[in-house]
C-alpha cells in the first residue's frame, strides 16, 4: 500500500520489519491490547481500516484487513455500558450482565 501511495521502499523493508517483530519479547503486547485491557476505544480503523480503504482506492486486495477490522469492531464494548458489561462477541462472564446485541431504541 505504501508503494501505491508513492512511497519509495527498498525490497528488504518487509523482511526488516518482520525481523524486528521476531526480536521483540514474546510477552510484549500491542497498543491495541493495552487499550482493550484498559477499556479504551480501539484504534482498528486508523491502523487497518485505512489499509482497506486505500486498497479499494488503488484496486489492491486487502484480505486480512477486510476480515480483521469488522471482526475487531464486534469485540468492542458499546459506548455507555459499564466496564462490567462484556464486549459484544465475548463469552459470558459468570455473574456479569450480558451486553444487549443492539442499543435499546426509543421503545426501550
Amino acid at each position: 500500500m505504501a508503494r501505491a501511495e508513492g512511497a519509495v521502499l527498498d525490497d528488504r523493508v518487509p523482511d526488516d520489519i518482520a525481523q524486528k517483530f521476531r526480536a521483540m519479547p514474546a510477552d510484549m503486547g500491542t497498543s491495541i491490547l493495552a487499550d482493550r485491557v484498559a477499556d479504551r476505544p480501539l484504534e482498528w480503523d486508523v491502523r487497518n481500516g485505512v489499509i482497506a480503504r486505500l486498497g479499494r482506492a488503488h484496486g489492491l486486495p486487502t484480505p486480512i484487513s477486510d476480515v480483521l477490522v469488522p471482526l475487531s469492531r464486534g469485540r468492542e464494548r458499546p459506548t455507555g455500558l459499564s466496564p462490567d458489561t462484556p464486549a459484544r462477541g465475548s463469552p459470558p462472564t459468570p455473574n456479569a450482565p450480558m451486553a444487549p446485541p443492539f442499543p435499546a431504541g426509543p421503545s426501550g
